[in-house]
């Protein structure tokens, strides 16, 4: 990466050193790849002043591609002061694709103020461009902008309407059906005028012949009407009928969040409904009826053909107190490796309804060669209060069940277990550090040095991904040490992690009362994907084999997303996924996974920057999980859903092709075997 901007980094020097040597200020363009490459690798730098140079430049290529990149890298910067610039793009390129990611970056760039500005820029584009992708950009960007000013969120709201009705451009108006989603959800206590719910009742039942990318504009218009609390009476009954699956499901979810007493023909409907998602909403909109028919669905849904529905009956029986018999036999059932999920889910929903019935069962758990089964079991010990059990745990061979056994601990001996928090602290899993940090905040224990001794031995590792663990054991020391051990922590001061250093600034600055400035300094991040490299990713296929024996495969986006794509590549390559699992499964909504250890902290060592495009989370994209802005650690999701609630904030970098219903009968603990590499022809 630092050879393809060194260059430009001299030539910069040079034209400011010697500024009559304008002739060597404008050199000849380089080839495509190579420019593109250098503005790939500029938006990896994250708006420094060579990297801004180099999208400058970008802008300015004779390449659409290049332009493209340069001018969604600027938006990713979110900088309010580059709108206009950014706008410029919008209003004058030549290429509607260059136009299209111009419009999507002045939303970005908006992302963190006010964006009243930026809608009016918006607005000149709606107005003015004659190419409808780039329009459907303009009301996608629309939706997504925050404003200080309720009135003009008002004032989207209608630009959005306007441009729902209009039946010229239907995939505008799927477009606009997108942004009121993200409308709804940036503005919450705004309330949707009638009219515009009737345009989004129409988009939502809309055929497939009446609009452009129909099935999206669909899912949004129903997610927009889900969010406002306006999918209800003829509308809802309107929805249910449609012949989209996923808008069905997004219906039936409004029959379970309704104050009012629910059609119960309705929600019949659903629990038979041909689609399996759709039945496992309804499973979950029993919550709404009354308690009697809740349960006895509940008991129907136990025969249900797909297991995710059995399971999440099993969840939901946990508020029913006629279902202790039937949760105690599904408890005494298989614990073995392929068939611990009903007798696991079973288990915690026992502890929650009938905590004697469940209490001689937990140990039977324990005991459960599956590591999630023992997991599970120190969850439920946790429902219940056996502390003997959750003590025990704490010394299992698998970290995820010391975590459950810990928090369990932590939920009902408080410090009094601070010898097994402290001793936790040995721990090389994040999340058992984390939750044994966290136990020992105030302890009256003499605790200080051994969270100084994993606070050293942790930032030792040179991890970015250690962030969450470090600044658990910050907090712990800030709540046991003083003035005296300011000295501890000035090494801190200079971290490679910002964070690290900004928190260890204001502990000192609090103990001794005296400002200390941070100066962090950064690891090297990793190396940047070459074009050719790039070049090749787009032309490959992952093939995923899990130890069930299905195979997911997987299509990549390297010139969206081209960190987090070539990182999964090479991992890859190397085996690093062989034998992880998807640690966590959460039913018509994601599975999560690719940890070494199992769990959302342990990742790979570095972080990726947010690459963030206005492509949207469908069902079957493959997006990086993370905790925050730009700390990408390698693990990956899979969407089972269209989850339009997660666009904008989450890095795709690849999707399923093939057949999808692959993912559909996934369980947690499922396990990636191993990953082809398979160049398509």
């Amino acid at each position: 990466m630092q050879n393809s901007i060194t260059p430009v980094r001299r030539l910069g020097l040079f034209c400011l050193l010697i500024p009559f040597a304008l002739a060597a200020c404008a050199p000849e363009a380089p080839p495509a790849g190579d420019a593109l490459q250098q503005v790939l690798a500029a938006d990896d730098q994250r708006g420094t002043p060579v990297a801004l140079e180099i999208l400058r430049a970008g802008l300015a290529s004779t390449q659409p591609t290049v332009r493209a990149a340069a001018v969604r890298a600027l938006g990713r910067l979110e900088r309010i002061d580059f709108a206009a610039e950014i706008a410029a793009v919008a209003r004058q390129d030549s290429n509607g694709e260059v136009r299209v990611a111009a419009t999507h970056a002045l939303a970005q760039a908006a992302f963190t103020g006010d964006g009243s500005d930026v809608m009016t820029l918006l607005g000149a584009v709606l107005a003015n461009d004659p190419n409808p992708a780039v329009r459907a950009a303009a009301a996608i960007s629309a939706g997504r902008l925050r404003f200080d000013d309720p009135s003009h969120t008002l004032t989207t709201e209608v630009v959005l309407r306007v441009l729902m009705a209009g039946p010229a451009d239907p995939a505008v108006a799927a477009a606009a059906a997108r942004g009121m989603a993200a409308l709804v959800r940036t503005h919450p206590d705004h309330a949707l005028e009638p009219d515009t719910v009737d345009a989004l009742a129409r988009i939502a039942g809309a055929g497939p012949d009446e609009l452009d990318a129909g099935s999206l504009g669909q899912v949004a218009a129903t997610a927009a009407l889900l969010g406002a609390g306006a999918l209800r009476d003829e509308t809802l009954s309107y929805v249910l009928s449609s012949g989209n699956p996923e808008v069905r499901r997004l219906a039936v979810s409004a029959l379970g969040r309704s104050a009012d007493p629910v059609d119960a023909s309705a929600l019949a409907g659903a629990l038979d409904d041909v689609s399996g998602r759709v039945r496992l909403e309804a499973v979950r909109a029993l919550r709404s009826q009354d308690a009697t028919l809740r349960c006895n669905r509940l008991d129907e849904a136990l025969d249900d053909p797909w297991l995710p529905v059995r399971l999440t009956a099993i969840d939901e029986l946990a508020d029913c107190a006629g279902a202790t018999e039937t949760l105690a036999a599904i408890t005494d059932g298989s614990w073995a490796a392929e068939s611990w999920h009903p007798a696991a889910h079973a288990l915690i929903s026992l502890a929650r309804l009938a905590p004697d019935q469940a209490a001689p069962r937990i140990g039977d758990a324990a005991g459960a060669e599956p590591w999630q089964a023992r997991m599970y079991s120190a969850r439920a010990a946790g429902e219940v209060g056996d502390l003997d059990v959750l003590r025990s745990l704490t010394a299992d061979p698998v970290a995820n069940v010391q975590h459950a056994a810990l928090r369990g601990l932590q939920t009902h001996s408080g410090h009094a277990a601070d010898d097994a928090y402290a001793a936790a602290l040995s721990s090389a899993d994040y999340q058992v550090v984390i939750i044994a940090a966290n136990g020992l905040v105030d302890s009256p224990g003499d605790h200080l040095p051994a969270v100084f001794d994993a606070l050293d031995r942790i930032t030792a590792e040179q991890r970015e991904t250690s962030r969450d663990p470090r600044a658990a054991l910050l907090r712990a020391a800030a709540s046991l040490g003083d003035e005296a051990d300011a000295p501890r922590l000035e090494a801190y001061l200079v971290d490679y992690d910002a964070a690290i250093a900004a928190q260890s600034a204001e502990i000192v600055t609090t103990w001794t009362g005296d400002p200390a400035a941070a100066s962090p300094q950064p690891l090297a991040p990793l190396p940047f994907p070459n074009m050719a490299e790039l070049e090749e990713i787009a032309a490959t296929r992952a093939i995923l084999h899990m130890d069930s024996g299905d195979s997911i495969e997987l299509e990549f986006f390297p010139f969206d997303a081209p960190t987090h794509a070539a990182r999964f590549v090479r991992r890859a390559s190397e085996g690093y996924f062989d034998g992880l699992t998807l640690h966590r499964v959460v039913f018509n909504f994601v599975l999560q996974g690719g940890s070494p250890g199992a769990n959302e902290y342990m990742g790979d060592g570095a972080y990726t920057r947010d690459e963030i495009t206005a492509r949207a989370h469908a069902r079957g994209t493959v997006g990086t999980s993370t905790r925050g802005r730009d700390t990408g650690d390698g693990q990956l999701f899979i969407n089972l859903v269209d989850n339009l609630r997660l666009d904008f904030d989450y890095t795709i970098f690849a999707a399923v092709t093939g057949d999808e219903s692959v993912i559909d009968n996934l369980l947690e603990g499922a396990v990636i075997e191993s990953i082809t590499l398979n160049r398509r022809e």
